[in-house]
């Protein structure tokens, strides 16, 4: 598993003064893919990002959404981009290590076709029920869903999402039986938790938290490896169920492959700059997300990671996409 230890805010090789394809970038509008709508948890990152990029590159650096496929569609539009780092693509879990998994027919092999530049942040998803549900905790919800196999319904935002592989992996460590009822998109998965048509679902913090302090969501338990400043009184999955597991994503910057690595190299100290501002963090942080950038290198070896743990849960789920 990806170590947190290999995170790295800098050591990032600046540009040196021969570094000319570099120094000439941008000479035009860049553009950030991001392969979900507005308003989704990798776009809220990427309007932060792109904001604080177009002050340093005196360029406009502009969000374009290309939804569909589970984020794969706009992934694959990314890798097909002119490789000279003026299209670049915030992608997370679901296009760059489920996928390979999920779909039979994939047009782009996240290990060869990116040029990856840094993780961006990692976050957290919340195990939440409509507060009409009788649990309280992570071990009620358990007990209530033993006790009635497969009548409890949970929501996700589609077969193989990261929703519905958080719930499945959390399922099967529990040996419970649910109901799956998947929805096309996180709104409307959401609207039918809050009104009580579906129980519970697994939802990321930046959609959640409001919710959840207005008491129309109850959160049981929390994805992240701790606590979270924004949740402090809602228990990790570890501490709930007493053994270890996770349902974190994480969201990262990539170019398409051939992109010039001086380029690649800007960039990602361009972005460990802004992550060390305490400004941009705290803004950051406040929705939920944990800042974690990396060197080029270490983030490709994450992609390669997740992708080979992620593989057997999707197998297992039975998810797939022609």
């Amino acid at each position: 598993m990806f170590r947190r230890r290999h995170l790295l805010a800098a050591g990032l090789a600046p540009v040196t003064a021969g570094d000319a394809s570099a120094q000439a970038w941008p000479q035009r509008p860049v553009r950030i893919l991001v392969p979900y709508p507005p308003g989704s948890g990798t776009d809220i990152i990427g309007r932060i990002l792109a904001e604080r990029l177009q002050v340093a590159w005196g360029q406009p650096v502009v969000v374009e959404n290309r939804p569909g496929a589970g984020g794969s569609l706009g992934t694959e539009v990314a890798a097909r981009a002119p490789a000279d780092g003026h299209t670049l693509l915030i992608a997370d879990t679901g296009p760059l290590a489920i996928a390979p998994t999920l779909f039979a027919r994939l047009g782009y092999d996240p290990l060869v076709d990116f040029a990856p530049i840094t993780l961006l942040a990692r976050l957290s998803y919340v195990l939440v029920v409509n507060p009409a549900v009788a649990a309280r905790d992570a071990a009620q919800f358990v007990a209530l869903a033993r006790a009635q196999p497969g009548r409890v319904a949970y929501a996700s935002v589609g077969n193989g999402s990261f929703t519905h592989l958080a719930m499945e992996l959390f399922r099967t460590s529990e040996g419970i039986t649910l109901n799956h009822v998947p929805y096309r998109g996180s709104a409307p998965a959401l609207n039918d938790v809050v009104g009580g048509q579906v129980a519970a679902m697994f939802v990321n913090t930046l959609s959640s938290v409001d919710l959840i302090r207005a008491g129309r969501l109850r959160a049981l338990a929390i994805g992240s490896q701790a606590r979270l400043p924004v949740l402090p009184e809602v228990p990790t999955l570890t501490e709930a169920l007493g053994k270890p597991m996770a349902a974190e994503a994480w969201f990262g910057l990539l170019a398409p492959r051939g992109t010039p690595g001086e380029i690649v190299t800007r960039i990602a100290a361009d972005v460990a700059t802004l992550a060390a501002d305490p400004v941009q963090r705290a803004r950051m942080e406040a929705t939920g997300a944990e800042i974690a950038v990396t060197t080029p290198e270490v983030f490709a070896a994450m992609i390669r990671e997740e992708g080979a743990r992620w593989a057997p849960i999707v197998r297992a789920s039975g998810a797939q996409v022609d």
